[in-house]
């Protein structure tokens, strides 16, 4: 079978780092993803090239190379521009002994390297002269029919367990029905021993594209309890249901708000803040968490329009929208919006220069002039300064 080859990036760079590896005599393949991605006609960020060229050889060959996998046979070779192109030698792996990585590696030939990956759609090479695909693990077959099939039986996943969740992402993403063996060896295959940041990786991944179908396989398999302990299976079908309501444009935040939603709050944060997620990322979840429980429990003028007026407003009503709570959110936030930024009527420095001393009510008298400017009572900066020498 042959396919015509694109122009442009990432094509260029690996045409460029191929063509001199066969100039020096090494057979060199386009493979994995790249091809696999390029025949469903979906888009190609990178490509990676696998070749005969031992990394001691590659480091002859290319005049800048960074050595990131040196005893699995991965380096990078710089393009000229300065861009970076992973190649790895045609290798046949030792004993996996962690569940992860093999204890030892063989440099060996093309075929024997397909063998070694993980699904049959992954095997697959391409000529980077002529577009010719080759095909030593029947991966054509299954790529057209839309079947994920382990390369050589289940033992595959066993050998590196991040295969499993792999595998569970493309057959969510790429809509594809997973053989029997395949599916008994996802569901058998347990994911101890991957590391927390790995499976974070396969969270973002899985969210970020049909999240509904991709959480749906990970509870279906068993495997959420190790992906997501926080979150309780029973509830998997409607959390399933309003990830199916996040679209394209939506921050990837929102997709994680609808799991972690349905997580128990007493246990969500102190898990959560023990997991290789930034803080950044963890305090906006919260805000968007906080802030649609607000207003899904009902609450007066001030409280919701402090909300709606919060940096995560429009991600608090994406969430309640998925969820199907609060239809009138988004008129509440489009309502705000149109008033736009609200000064405060008093600072502090104004209740001290009236004799208010400092202290905890000192910063009760402002939460509550805060909250009588948003329900409309006090509208000027005299009255709030009447009302708070009459309270105080």
């Amino acid at each position: 079978m042959r396919v015509d080859l694109p122009s442009g990036q990432p094509w260029d760079d690996g045409r460029w780092a191929c063509q001199i590896l066969r100039a020096a005599g090494h057979e060199a393949w386009f493979v994995g993803g790249c091809v696999r991605d390029l025949l469903l006609d979906r888009p190609v960020h990178d490509v990676d090239v696998a070749t005969a060229a031992h990394p001691a050889q590659i480091e002859k060959i290319f005049s800048k190379v960074i050595a990131v996998g040196r005893a699995f046979g991965v380096m990078i070779a710089v393009t000229p521009e300065g861009r970076n192109i992973e190649l790895a030698t045609f290798r046949h792996d030792g004993a996996y002994i962690d569940g992860r990585r093999p204890a030892d590696i063989v440099f060996s030939t093309a075929q024997e390297d397909v063998h070694r990956r993980d699904f049959t759609i992954n095997g697959l090479l391409l000529d980077p002269r002529d577009g010719t695909v080759i095909d030593h693990v029947g991966g054509l077959e299954d790529l057209k029919a839309r079947v994920l099939r382990v390369i050589d039986g289940a033992q595959r996943l066993a050998e590196d367990r991040l295969r499993v969740l792999r595998g569970l992402r493309f057959i969510a993403h790429l809509s594809l029905t997973p053989t029997e063996d395949t599916w008994k060896a996802i569901v058998a295959t347990p994911l101890s021993g991957l590391s927390r940041e790995r499976i974070w990786q396969e969270i973002g991944k899985g969210l970020e594209t049909v999240p509904a179908r991709w959480f749906d396989h990970i509870a279906t398999s068993g495997h959420l309890a190790a992906v997501l302990p926080p979150v309780p299976p029973s509830l998997a079908p409607s959390i399933a249901t309003a990830l199916a309501q996040v679209v394209s444009t939506d921050d990837p935040l929102v997709a994680l708000a609808i799991v972690f939603n349905a997580a128990p709050k007493e246990s969500r944060w102190s898990w959560m803040h023990h997991e290789p997620v930034p803080r950044d990322r963890i305090k906006r979840l919260r805000e968007v968490i906080t802030g649609a429980a607000t207003l899904a429990a009902g609450c007066a003028v001030a409280p919701r329009r402090r909300v709606m007026r919060g940096s995560e407003a429009a991600l608090v009503v994406r969430l309640l929208t998925c969820l199907g709570q609060v239809p009138e959110a988004a008129a509440w936030l489009a309502a705000e919006q149109a008033v736009g930024h609200l000064e405060p009527l008093v600072c502090a420095r104004d209740l001290l220069a009236q004799g208010i001393p400092p202290g905890p009510k000192l910063g009760r008298l402002l939460q509550d002039i805060e909250d009588r400017q948003l329900n409309g009572i006090l509208k000027t900066a005299d009255e709030a300064i009447l009302w708070a020498l009459n309270d105080k």
